[in-house]
């Protein structure tokens, strides 16, 4: 904590604040939420954020919300993952609404994957909404999301977003489907459809495996999903 709370090496602050959060309890809750609430040094709170969320504790929880009020985007985004390492349930109402937040999509973006990995019960619900959002970031972060979630009854909605104007929104709603998805007919029909589809430029059908690695490619180290032949 001293480290987190004193050195003048932003580098070592931001290591000591990960690592603090890896230990947790009340003493690391509380340096964290310090430095997060420093607006002095942006890429420490960001450090911090990830920290509290590391700790697993539910008093880090109104702090990482307060991140959601940042100018700073990258506390913005930072808070947003920090919710989704807390794994805490109750961590999903705020999230819920930083999904209708209409002046950062950003944060919205970044609220869905996060709510992806959290998991909470209605997520794929609430995810399958923002499949319509007007930002392309966030349709695309919800298909990510709608993969994490490991939830089949969510492959209509990304079967629907096949058809999306946007590559990124198509091309990760072919993966999360391809995990999803328990009816391999229809896993190739629709694999062949969008090889086949001239806006898809980079497209191909992948297997699970190679599914499973693209998704993680798009996600943090602490998001990914385990690699299953």
């Amino acid at each position: 904590a001293a480290i987190v709370e004193k050195d003048t090496d932003e580098s070592v602050r931001g290591a000591a604040a990960i690592a603090l959060g890896r230990v947790g309890g009340k003493e690391a809750v509380d340096a964290l939420s310090a430095l997060m609430r420093n607006r002095n040094y942006p890429v420490l709170s960001c450090y911090a954020a990830i920290g509290l969320g590391l700790t697993r504790q539910p008093d880090a929880l109104p702090v990482l919300v307060e991140g959601f009020a940042s100018k700073q985007v990258n506390i913005l985004t930072a808070s947003a993952v920090g919710v989704a390492l807390l794994g805490r349930e109750e961590g999903a109402k705020p999230l819920e609404e930083a999904l209708a937040n209409k002046n950062h999509p950003i944060l919205r973006e970044y609220a869905a994957v996060a709510l992806g990995k959290l998991s909470p019960p209605g997520a794929s619900a609430r995810l399958a909404e923002c499949m319509k959002d007007t930002a392309f970031e966030v349709r695309h972060a919800a298909a990510i999301g709608l993969g994490l979630l490991g939830d089949p009854a969510a492959c209509p909605v990304l079967e629907a977003a096949l058809k999306d104007r946007q590559e990124a929104v198509r091309a990760t709603a072919a993966l999360s489907f391809d995990l999803l998805t328990d009816d391999e007919q229809r896993a190739l029909t629709l694999g062949a459809q969008f090889k086949a589809d001239p806006r898809n430029q980079n497209g191909r059908r992948v297997g699970p495996a190679e599914a499973t690695r693209l998704l993680n490619s798009f996600l943090p180290k602490d998001y990914r999903l385990p690699i299953v032949p």
